[in-house]
């Protein structure tokens, strides 16, 4: 865009991209003190990507079925969508990845 970024703005930059998908308490003591050189950045960037887990589905970020060479039912985009909000409300309210996809798996198998 024609104009000079400053390298340590740069640096604060590149910082946040690589925090925006770590958990908060996940941060190593490193990560947290990069988080305490743009926490506003971080900030932003984490609600952003939230953000686009959601609105990303209306357009481009689910596959394009006829892509794929085998037959899909028609109730599985469907249920891959409840188990995407199931896991991330689980993993919202808390729980581990591993803990988010099991609680979603089983609340669909149980026809919740």
């Amino acid at each position: 865009m024609g104009r000079e970024v400053p390298t340590a703005a740069l640096h604060r930059a590149a910082q946040a991209i690589a925090l925006h998908d770590v958990p908060y308490n996940h941060f190593t003591a490193q990560q947290k003190c990069a988080y305490q050189a743009a926490p506003h950045l971080v900030d932003v960037l984490k609600a952003a990507d939230c953000l686009d887990r959601y609105r990303l589905p209306l357009q481009w970020w689910w596959p394009d079925l006829t892509r794929l060479r085998v037959p899909v039912p028609d109730w599985l985009p469907e249920a891959a969508f409840a188990l995407f909000v199931r896991s991330e409300q689980a993993a919202l309210d808390g729980a581990t990845h591993h803990h988010a996809l099991t609680t979603a798996r089983q609340s669909l198998a149980r026809g919740q």
